[in-house]
């Protein structure tokens, strides 16, 4: 019987363990199973084999959509609470008027289109406030022009709820435009 009719269990003979993933564990608690047959054929051969389990592993490096890759993930620490307290904190400028009028908007929109909307907001957030992570009192000295938020919630929206007739998307100058 070889180890790859069983996924998840990788023996190291040299120093006489067997890793198993989370998986394996469970199937090991039925006697019936190819895991646990797996096993028992292992100790025989092995009386002192031990079991050691795998457990997940945080990537070292991360490769961002554009390509670059990064020692961290760019959206941790990214959450609705900091970006509404960022957005809050703006002077109040013209242009900061319409982000934080965009941000409500596509905050609210983005639940209705799409399962995953915060992957929606974050974008749109990182796309506004590029240096953000790197210096994120650049924007409180500096005029920004908002972001299109049209352009985030087409390209993110899923199939929508035909169930819902009176679902309707709020366009940034208030008009309601029939989905």
């Amino acid at each position: 019987m070889s180890t790859e009719m069983v996924k998840g269990f990788n023996i190291d003979f040299v120093k006489r363990e067997a890793i198993i993933t989370a998986t394996v564990s469970k199937q090991l608690r039925d006697p019936e199973s190819e895991a646990y047959k797996l096993y028992s054929r292992l100790i025989k051969d092995i009386p002192d084999l031990k079991l050691k389990s795998r457990t997940h592993e945080t990537p070292k490096k991360y490769k961002n959509r554009n390509g670059s890759i990064t020692k961290r993930n760019q959206f941790r620490g990214l959450t609705y609470d900091r970006m509404d307290t960022y957005i809050d904190l703006l002077p109040n400028t013209e242009s900061n008027k319409k982000i934080k009028e965009n941000y409500g908007i596509l905050r609210k929109q983005s639940k209705k289109i799409s399962k995953s909307h915060y992957s929606i907001v974050s974008k749109w957030f990182l796309t506004q406030f590029p240096k953000f992570k790197t210096n994120p009192m650049f924007y409180f000295g500096y005029e920004v022009a908002p972001v299109d938020i049209h352009s985030f919630l087409e390209e993110n929206s899923e199939q929508p709820n035909m169930d819902n007739e009176n679902t309707a998307i709020i366009s940034p100058d208030s008009e309601k435009i029939a989905s």
